[in-house]
């Protein structure tokens, strides 16, 4: 009975040990996925503000200035959106 019971506790012990070990090789590529796609959007948001930048030293008056900051405003939301997409197919693709 003894027997039994020890080898029935070794089992269910390797059974979770396997299962802990899936489990961490999922988490280390949701990681890996999670990082590219923090990248990409730090990426994005440099080149914007790296255009909004060229875009306020080029200005030469007020109007200009304000397509520069509307330029920026937009592009800034597109990133956001576009992390949001990333976000949710990265999420539907587990």
């Amino acid at each position: 009975m003894n027997k039994f019971a020890i080898s029935v506790f070794a089992g269910i012990l390797l059974a979770s040990l396997n299962a802990y070990a899936n489990e961490g090789a999922k988490r280390e590529e949701m990681f890996g996925k999670m990082k590219e796609i923090k990248v990409a959007g730090i990426q994005d948001k440099i080149n914007a503000m790296q255009n909004a930048l060229s875009c306020v030293k080029s200005a030469s008056n007020h109007d200009q200035m304000k397509s520069c900051d509307e330029q920026e405003r937009h592009a800034m939301e597109s990133i956001q959106q576009q992390q949001k997409s990333r976000w949710e197919a990265m999420k539907q693709n587990k």
